[in-house]
């Protein structure tokens, strides 16, 4: 009779028992006989595990492969805060995932199910065999590995599978019943109470959006109306920008500030004095203004979108949450319930009623969409607003110092595609791209905002 040795967990050789009773674990290594498996015995190391006990951890070094003898191991990983079942693994089956020429960390973990017997065999193990039986275990390993891609392969179809069901049911839940509530006579009450914007204001929008308009004509609409021409030089001589000499007409403004920055003055002062002073609004403005002249930057840098269309939704964009506020002073009762309305809607029924272009409503109304949906579900008219006023605002929140990690970045990568930056971080955008614009222009950014840049 054949008699094998091996060594314990404590390195010791050891005596194995007679071959008579190796015979039911000779089928777990079918294709090689009797003296190859005690031979594989003698080199290799058994490992007796309890039940939940550790066979290895995530980031250990992968220089070993492992043949369950007895017993079932499980395999797990964790992704993010999440935790992967990986495989069940039984008799006879081999656990690869190492590699004995250039070892690396493994990615999952694993530990026993149930009572196990387990074999671990490393290079040095390889190194003691002859021949016929190293190309055998190989030949096992390869297998193994095979197998191994093939089952990570069916779990990634199976997760995303998943994660497509849950984009589903995540826009079903965010989208349904929206408008119901804001169509209502409640809302349509608050939003007909509030001013609306003045006529002139309208009419430049409105040409910019649908006309490239020429610097001269610029300012020529304006001069076209006193009470614009009036608020734009208030504005401008203020102590907001504290210019030493007095700007007396608009050509003097559109040459100093240039045409994209003095109609930015018009909306934001249009705006101010159509909405209630109220420190809520005082809030939502100067939030507003700067992601306006963030936004402006990004469609600069980018060359994607109109920058005077997106510094125009930059300002009203979180518009709606006035009328939501306005609401709930007239109801307290109800300011739990009027939390739950979509201020995105409410903002675009709002810009409707002022009669500002039907793109600048619907990017209005999608502006939430990237926190929830990819690109590829947007209106292809409003995507690359849409996606613009996603990063303006992502921006604005690291420039106030909001780790990324508290921000809605589920599907940034995909909109940062939109912009051509799929190859940048959020970080490197901000650095690269939007910083040194928003720098460029900083004689008229909103002091806050010029607080916030460094340098």
């Amino acid at each position: 009779m054949l008699k094998f040795w091996n060594r314990d967990n404590t390195g010791r050789s050891t005596t194995s028992p007679q071959s008579s009773a190796l015979k039911p674990q000779l089928s777990l290594f079918a294709g090689i006989g009797e003296r190859d498996v005690v031979a594989l015995y003698n080199a290799a190391t058994i490992k007796q595990l309890n039940a939940s006990a550790t066979l290895y951890r995530e980031n250990d070094l992968a220089d070993a492969v492992f043949v369950v003898l007895t017993g079932l191991i499980r395999t797990r990983q964790q992704v993010n805060a999440r935790q992967l079942e990986g495989q069940l693994y039984g008799e006879g089956d081999w656990i690869a995932g190492a590699d004995f020429d250039h070892p690396a960390y493994r990615v999952d973990a694993a530990s026993a199910a149930e009572p196990s017997t387990v074999m671990v065999i490393k290079k040095a193990t390889l190194i003691a065999l002859d021949e016929p039986l190293k190309s055998y275990v190989y030949g096992k390993i390869q297998a193994a590995s095979v197998q191994a891609l093939s089952n990570r392969n069916k779990q990634l179809l199976s997760l995303v599978g998943e994660s497509e069901q849950l984009k589903k049911e995540l826009i079903r839940v965010r989208s349904r019943g929206k408008t119901d509530f804001v169509k209502s006579d409640a809302i349509r009450g608050v939003i007909n109470k509030i001013p609306k914007l003045p006529v002139s204001t309208v009419n430049i929008v409105n040409k910019l959006h649908y006309e490239e308009v020429s610097t001269l004509e610029m300012v020529e609409l304006v001069r076209s109306d006193p009470a614009l021409t009036g608020l734009l030089l208030k504005t401008i001589n203020s102590s907001y920008y504290n210019f030493r000499q007095k700007i007396a007409d608009v050509n003097h403004a559109v040459g100093l500030f240039g045409f994209d920055s003095v109609y930015q003055i018009i909306m934001a002062e249009s705006i101010r004095q159509s909405l209630p002073d109220t420190p809520e609004f005082k809030q939502v403005y100067q939030h507003s203004l700067q992601v306006s002249h963030i936004a402006f930057a990004v469609s600069q840098a980018s060359q994607v979108g109109r920058p005077s269309e997106l510094s125009t939704l930059g300002l009203v964009h979180e518009i709606g949450h006035i009328v939501l506020e306005l609401m709930k002073k007239q109801n307290p009762k109800l300011a739990g319930l009027i939390d739950l309305i979509d201020s995105a809607e409410v903002a675009a029924e709002l810009l409707g009623t002022w009669n500002l272009p039907d793109r600048i409503c619907s990017s209005i109304r999608y502006q939430h969409h990237p926190e929830y949906s990819q690109p590829a579900t947007l209106p292809g008219d409003v995507r690359d607003n849409t996606a613009i006023l996603y990063i303006a605002h992502l921006c604005y929140e690291l420039l106030h110092k909001r780790p990324q990690q508290e921000l809605p970045t589920l599907f940034l990568h995909d909109y940062l595609a939109v912009l051509n930056w799929q190859r940048l971080s959020l970080r490197e955008v901000l650095n690269s791209q939007i910083i040194p614009a928003l720098q460029k222009r900083a004689d008229v950014l909103p002091q806050e905002l010029v607080a916030v840049l460094p340098g």
